[in-house]
């Protein structure tokens, strides 16, 4: 996750297996933005990091390709045309 994105985030945590609770240090209203915009953070497998980790966090392989937690499986990818799911 991008640091700047939670630099005003002071605790997380998840009292159950669906809900993350944020308490930030002051109001922020466009933390809902951030988590949400497609430039925001991502939830990557560690497995996946440490597989694929060439001195560059696997920025390198996560490029091209897709690693999630959600409930989608990406099918096909064609860089700049579409994602199917």
């Amino acid at each position: 996750i991008q640091s700047y994105v939670l630099a005003n985030v002071k605790d997380m945590r998840a009292p159950d297996d669906s809900t993350v609770v944020l308490t930030l240090g002051h109001p922020q209203p466009s933390l809902l933005d951030a988590l949400s915009s497609p430039w925001g953070p991502k939830i990557i497998s560690p497995v996946a990091l440490a597989e694929h980790d060439n001195g560059d966090f696997a920025t390198t392989w996560l490029n091209e390709h897709a690693v999630g937690t959600g409930p989608f499986k990406l099918a096909e990818f064609k860089r700049g045309q579409r994602y199917l799911l």
